[in-house]
């Protein structure tokens, strides 16, 4: 494929306008069509944005000739169905996250399309905004030392209407599948799948969890620190703690353009004698005096930052990577994989058991 790959929209909704700009970012990428559940909407979404194409179904978008990728951009309940639609057409599919309500639901997707022969992606645009990789370059080149801590939180807060679909256990609502998704991606991209997770939530009047904190345990003595809430704005930055340094990727670390590379001083402790040799009071004095030298050191020394300013509105980053991997005919991408896709929502899975969250037509786990 050398020309522009050719997208679809499957959706109108808040989503799908974001990703409509980030698209206009890429030279090698045109939108082509949109389908909505009836026309006027779809006519409405095809002259904000100059679509050429616009179908008052979403059968009539996957059956069209002139559109290689479909982004999908309806509520997370619809997920399942509206990609197997595409997949069933032949259509490569980019599938807003979390592509699916449940584990069973992830594996028959990615089954299906692998089966088929057809490209999929879960449309995690964090992993491909230039910094986020940033990030994981340097933990993985040692600059830090081994990791041992890792802290994420993101949280927003909504609107209390019980008819939003944030508060709509039947909608798949929630701050686990819109918010804590984005930290546990996180731990998955750095570290990889942990050894255990445990979580504790708060559910609202309406049966969804508000808000949560999930831990999770790697080998080593790693661990992650995840918190998400749809009560409160949080700090929505992350930091990754070495041995050796830090790395604080600034807000909104998902789509961050702001590092922070922090080298910690090295300490050098007083000798056995020297101790030994002062009174005890004086031994204190020292002790503290030497911990503020070293905060000091820490201000003046190594510290890094890395700045770089967002092209477009960062959804452009995860269609460039899809249209990458059309060109190369590949049917997944390596940096978003189905399979750790599916072992996300396996850990999210675990989390709603350990909390008594079942959505409507929920499987039992």
């Amino acid at each position: 494929m050398t020309a522009p790959v050719r997208w679809g929209i499957l959706g109108t909704g808040r989503i799908a306008h974001s990703f409509a700009l980030g698209l206009k970012a890429l030279h090698d990428a045109e939108l082509v069509a949109v389908g909505s559940r009836n026309n006027e909407t779809a006519a409405s979404f095809a002259s904000a944005f100059d679509i050429p194409h616009a179908y008052g179904s979403y059968a009539g978008l996957v059956a069209a000739d002139n559109v290689d990728v479909v982004y999908i951009a309806t509520p997370n309940v619809r997920h399942k169905e509206d990609c197997l639609l595409c997949i069933d057409a032949g259509k490569a599919v980019l599938c807003e996250k979390p592509f699916a309500m449940n584990a069973a639901d992830g594996r028959e997707i990615v089954m299906r399309a692998r089966n088929a022969g057809v490209f999929f992606m879960e449309a995690m645009w964090m992993r491909f905004i230039p910094l986020v990789q940033k990030a994981r370059e340097i933990l993985l080149r040692g600059d830090i030392g081994a990791p041992r801590l890792l802290f994420a939180d993101f949280g927003y807060p909504v609107d209390r209407d019980p008819k939003n679909r944030f508060l709509d256990l039947g909608l798949g609502g929630g701050s686990l599948l819109d918010r804590g998704i984005y930290p546990l991606s996180l731990a998955w991209f750095l570290f990889g799948k942990p050894l255990d997770i445990v979580g504790q939530a708060t559910i609202g009047p309406t049966g969804v969890d508000e808000q949560s904190v999930v831990l999770l345990k790697y080998k080593d003595g790693l661990q992650a620190v995840l918190t998400s809430t749809m009560n409160a704005c949080a700090t929505n930055r992350a930091t990754i703690v070495g041995e050796s340094g830090q790395i604080e990727m600034e807000a909104p670390f998902f789509k961050t353009e702001r590092l922070i590379v922090t080298k910690f001083p090295r300490a050098t402790p007083l000798s056995t004698k020297a101790a030994i040799d002062q009174p005890s009071h004086l031994r204190v004095i020292l002790r503290w005096g030497k911990r503020l030298a070293y905060r000091a050191a820490g201000r003046r020394a190594g510290q890094v930052i890395h700045s770089s300013a967002l092209k477009g509105n960062g959804f452009n980053y995860e269609a460039a990577e899809v249209g990458r991997c059309l060109r190369a005919g590949a049917l997944e991408s390596l940096t978003m994989k189905g399979s750790e896709s599916i072992a996300i929502i396996e850990a999210m899975d675990a989390l709603r058991s350990q909390w008594g969250i079942v959505y409507p037509n929920d499987p039992r786990y």
